[in-house]
């Protein structure tokens, strides 16, 4: 995890990052923007319950004592919960673990709620919660066909209940590219096989539907609504992060060859479960989301991959 402490802001007084994967770094990156900020980096284990326990409470008293220094009444906390082990295909034993250590965090914040004005921040899923449903609104209702959208699901429900101050972000395909020994994303996976003449293998058809949103756009979403949410006035809020351009897989296809400038070794694997389309009806994403253009993206990608492999 990662604690940041902006200097010399009003209102933001500790930034708690959970999790520095695609989206837990983009916001990082954006408090870097900002400036001058005191960075402290500290383990949490996601296979030890016990080791949990020992740095949890180091952690405590770490963010006590920082708290007394910034006078702990004038300023908001904000923990981003923006980790995870399980992927989208993740099996359910792997789910219940994952959902344990985010049960077990949730209880933290609310012990460290009595000490602060906290903010929650949770990183869902439109996927996982929507899998399968076109024309996704504020309005739909979560219905997850996998042990990954179930998690999401049961975690969400977990903060709701838990009676802290929270938003949910639930954005959809997400894509960007942090380096090699991240987990690796669809467009990624695309532009590394191609340069290394790679096949590469599509859990869906060429006309299956999903809405790409750059990894980036979510973090300074995530980053602004931190930056301006403070102690008054404050609801809690669930937006869905999405570019509400559908495009096909064979489409997304052609933007990386376009970009390469080479074709792409293709076999598709068409199941139900994999060829099911996720879309976003129009007006459903906030409007003070800024989404950026995907070829150019594809192009920060191919750069990325070429000077840090």
């Amino acid at each position: 995890m990662i604690i940041l402490q902006p200097r010399e802001h009003e209102s933001v007084g500790l930034i708690i990052i959970w999790g520095n994967g695609l989206i837990g770094s983009a916001v990082t990156q954006c408090l870097a923007r900002l400036g001058a900020a005191e960075k402290t980096v500290l383990p949490f284990s996601w296979s030890s319950p016990f080791k949990q326990t020992e740095e949890l409470a180091f952690l405590y008293s770490f963010l006590k004592k920082s708290l007394i220094s910034i006078s702990s009444q004038d300023h908001t906390v904000h923990l981003l919960w923006s980790a995870g082990a399980a992927g989208f295909s993740c099996e359910s034993v792997d789910a219940r673990k994952e959902l344990d250590s985010f049960l077990t965090v949730l209880g933290f914040a609310k012990k460290l709620h009595r000490e602060c004005n906290l903010i929650f921040h949770m990183i869902s899923s439109a996927g996982g919660l929507f899998e399968g449903i076109r024309r996704i609104t504020s309005e739909t209702v979560a219905v997850p066909r996998r042990p990954y959208g179930r998690l999401k699901l049961e975690q969400e429900l977990s903060l709701g209940q838990s009676g802290l101050k929270h938003i949910v972000y639930r954005p959809t395909s997400v894509y960007s590219f942090i380096g090699k020994n991240h987990r690796c994303g669809f467009i990624p996976a695309l532009i590394r096989n191609a340069l290394s003449n790679k096949e590469t293998l599509i859990m869906g058809s060429p006309s299956t539907l999903r809405d790409f949103i750059w990894a980036g756009d979510i973090g300074d979403f995530a980053f602004r609504q931190i930056m301006t949410q403070g102690r008054n006035q404050f609801e809690n809020a669930t937006y869905i992060l999405a570019s509400e351009r559908p495009a096909c897989l064979f489409e997304v296809c052609r933007w990386v060859e376009n970009v390469i400038m080479r074709p792409i070794p293709i076999r598709y694997s068409v199941s139900p479960s994999n060829a099911a389309d996720i879309t976003v009806a129009a007006g459903t994403a906030p409007r003070s989301l800024s989404v950026s253009a995907p070829v150019e993206n594809i192009r920060r990608i191919l750069q990325s991959m070429l000077t840090r492999g």
